[in-house]
């Protein structure tokens, strides 16, 4: 599903007079890799967030 909205997205910006990112940005390779390394880093600091309230919870209830 998260696929084919994208895929709608990417056409409808592509044939638009006037599209909120250009589709030639996602050519120049050190954007896309700069994109991809911070929402990588963003997953991990979210996922490192959600273990350690977990894991302080779970510790504090031994108590």
């Amino acid at each position: 599903m998260f696929r084919d909205l994208r895929g709608a997205i990417a056409v409808t910006q592509g044939r638009s007079r006037v599209p909120l990112i250009p589709l030639a940005v996602f050519k120049r390779r050190s954007l896309v890799t700069a994109n991809a390394i911070t929402a990588l880093i963003g997953a991990v600091m979210t996922a490192t967030l959600f273990f350690l309230s977990v894991y302080q919870q779970c510790s504090s209830a031994g108590r």
